[in-house]
Parts: structure tokens; C-alpha cells; sequence
């Protein structure tokens, strides 16, 4: 991957959004900066990413008329790329704001309106809130559960994410059962030997490990 290359095309189509091209044009020039920016990140290059993301969300803003849903996504992809920063006030903004687009637009239980719900979550304990985050995150699994049902394996972000917080907030029982779920749920639909039961067995040990067991 050619991160000079990225950065230079991600330029390039800048520079043709700003000239004031036809909207055709203009949100082929935008997609092609989106695209920069999610490869970087892909290549574990999110400082020279971020940039990119905030010019994209610029250049969103600009557009007329406005994406919101494609406005959603980069003010969700910023407030997750923020949520080991110091400025957690305006991740927090960012991804009120990305949750409140998304459930206008979106079906209640389509998967971008349930990741921003659980981006939300996890940065809200740095903000010393403690209560709202277990509620989106049962709320989360609640959505999950009726768009796919009981024992899917698209419940797994969510209970991994409820798990995490739990764990977290030291409610360790309730942690311990969304883990022992999780892995039941990888182990019958990808096997006991995946990587996805792997990553499930190790969560429900640090649980377990909390407990003093």
C-alpha cells in the first residue's frame, strides 16, 4: 500500500471539489477522498488518516445537496478515531450527532443506527457518565435480537460491546453472562477452533479474571 500515492490522489480530489464542478463531478471527487482516508486507516496510518476524515467531513458539509448519512459516517469514523484522545467533549458531539442523523434516516435496527449507539457508549465513560451507556448498550443487544434473532452471530459487536463496559463498570456478573453468550454463539457458528471463538474464549477469561477466578 502506497501511503505517498493515498495522500497525493486524496489531494488531487480536493483540489476538483473545490473548482466548483458539476454535483455529478464533485461527489465523484469526494468519494475518491473518502476512500483515501479508509485506506490509510487500513494500513494502520489513523494520524494521517484523521486529517483526511475532517477535510472529508468539510467537504460533506459543503456539498449541496447534503449527504447526511454519508456526514453520519465521518462524524462516527471521527469520534471512534478520538476516543483515546484528550478532547472527549467533542467526540461525544460528534457522535451524538452521527446516532441522531442515523436514527432519523435509518430503520431502528439497521446496523449503522446499532454501531453508533455502541460508539456512543464507549466514550461516554470518559466523560464520567456511567448510567447512559449501559442503557444503549442493552438497547444495542435489544435491536440485534429482533433483527436477527436470539442466537445469530450479529449479535456478537453487541454483546462484545456490553461485555466490555460491564466488565469495566465492575458489573462482572452480568459481564461473565454476556461473555459465556458470546462464546456459545461463536463455538455453533464458527466452530470451536475459529479465531471468532478465540476472541470470545479470551474475553470471558479477563472477566473471569476480574472475579478473582
Amino acid at each position: 500500500f502506497k501511503i505517498k500515492e493515498a495522500l497525493e490522489q486524496s489531494a488531487v480530489s480536493e483540489a476538483k471539489f473545490l473548482q466548483g464542478l458539476p454535483k455529478d463531478q464533485q461527489k465523484a471527487a469526494l468519494t475518491t477522498f473518502e476512500r483515501c482516508d479508509i485506506l490509510l486507516r487500513v494500513a494502520g496510518k489513523s494520524r494521517l488518516a484523521e486529517p483526511l476524515v475532517e477535510r472529508t467531513l468539510e467537504m460533506q458539509e459543503a456539498a449541496s445537496p447534503k449527504d447526511e448519512l454519508s456526514i453520519a459516517r465521518s462524524l462516527n469514523t471521527l469520534a471512534t478515531m478520538r476516543l483515546d484522545g484528550e478532547d472527549a467533549e467533542a467526540a461525544e458531539k460528534m457522535a451524538r450527532r452521527a446516532l441522531s442523523i442515523r436514527q432519523r434516516l435509518l430503520p431502528e435496527t439497521h446496523r449503522d443506527a446499532v454501531d453508533s449507539m455502541m460508539t456512543l457508549a464507549s466514550i461516554l465513560p470518559r466523560r464520567y457518565n456511567w448510567q447512559e451507556p449501559r442503557q444503549l448498550l442493552d438497547k444495542a443487544v435489544a435491536l440485534c435480537e429482533k433483527a436477527f434473532g436470539a442466537s445469530h452471530p450479529g449479535l456478537l459487536p453487541a454483546l462484545d460491546a456490553r461485555c466490555s463496559f460491564l466488565n469495566l463498570d465492575e458489573s462482572l456478573d452480568d459481564a461473565e453472562k454476556d461473555a459465556r453468550r458470546a462464546l456459545a454463539i461463536a463455538e455453533t457458528h464458527f466452530g470451536k477452533a475459529s479465531h471468532e471463538a478465540a476472541e470470545r474464549a479470551r474475553q470471558l477469561a479477563l472477566v473471569l479474571d476480574s472475579k478473582g477466578e
